[in-house]
């Protein structure tokens, strides 16, 4: 993402708030998947940054094309 763009972050229920839900406000079902309207502001360097090792590189590619495929639908489908 590039400072300034928007995207739609989908987050599966398993990684969000689970079986569990969230019972105050806002109220948020148990098993809800979640989907965040977000756009990048800003961003800073990290310092110290280690790699993992076995960090599937050709993955992150993967993600990066698949990302940046969905950005320009949404930017499509907005009008921008």
């Amino acid at each position: 993402m590039r400072v300034g763009e928007r995207c739609l972050l989908h987050v599966d229920s398993t990684l969000a708030y689970g079986e569990k839900g969230h019972f105050s406000f806002p109220h948020i079902d148990p098993h809800a998947n979640m989907v965040y309207d977000v756009i990048l502001i800003g961003f800073e360097e990290a310092e110290n940054v280690r790699r993992r090792p076995g960090l599937n590189t050709s993955l992150i590619r993967q993600e990066k094309r698949e990302r940046e495929r969905a950005c320009r639908a949404l930017r499509t489908s907005v009008g921008h």
